[in-house]
């Protein structure tokens, strides 16, 4: 209930022994007498609430006061927007500067293993990440071009340099659809 009139921007107030029965026994349990929710919105979405309650006497929320908290609930709102907003303009920003150094690498060079290291290098400032690899496909294989963060203590080199690429792998339909896939790959080291 909460949940469908919140997030259709309507606030709820009043008295905890009239509510439904499975939300008083809730409130009940931290001594809620009377209660006052209003919605958050951020960016046209529903994002949170602001809720006061009072536990010392039952009282009626004032319209003033419920008009009060929406003003409260909007300027959290338009603070969290403005909030996203800055993010991914910094977002963008990193990612615009990581494709110019990339692009000015593809243009200065055609050393193919350096171009593969630059962009490597470049990811890390878009993606932060613990491991990335650059692997092409050819005649049914996957092959490793390029790598960071794969050597595990005590070893030279990654696991897998070579394999078969066949659509029976999990990540072969998203990247023929030309979609991003993220690994999650856990690493053992052996102990000697």
């Amino acid at each position: 209930r909460w949940k469908e009139m919140l997030a259709a921007g309507r606030p709820f107030h009043g008295l905890v022994r009239e509510f439904p029965a499975a939300e008083r026994e809730v409130l009940a349990r931290r001594r809620v007498r009377s209660l006052a929710v209003v919605p958050i919105f951020c960016g046209g979405d529903w994002w949170g609430f602001l809720g006061f309650d009072d536990c010392a006497q039952e009282r009626l929320w004032l319209g003033a006061e419920i008009e009060a908290l929406k003003g409260a609930a909007g300027a959290f709102g338009a603070a969290f927007a403005r909030q996203r907003s800055e993010i991914a303009e910094r977002e963008h920003r990193t990612l615009n500067e990581a494709l110019r150094i990339t692009a000015t690498v593809l243009s200065s060079t055609l050393n193919f293993a350096e171009v593969v290291d630059r962009i490597l290098d470049n990811v890390g400032r878009v993606a932060p990440h613990d491991a990335a690899s650059v692997l092409l496909v050819d005649s049914g294989a996957a092959r490793l071009v390029g790598a960071r963060g794969f050597k595990a203590p005590g070893r030279d080199s990654i696991f897998i340099d070579h394999f078969p690429f066949n659509t029976d792998l999990p990540f072969a339909e998203p990247l023929k659809a030309g979609q991003p896939v993220r690994v999650l790959a856990i690493m053992q080291t052996q102990q000697p």
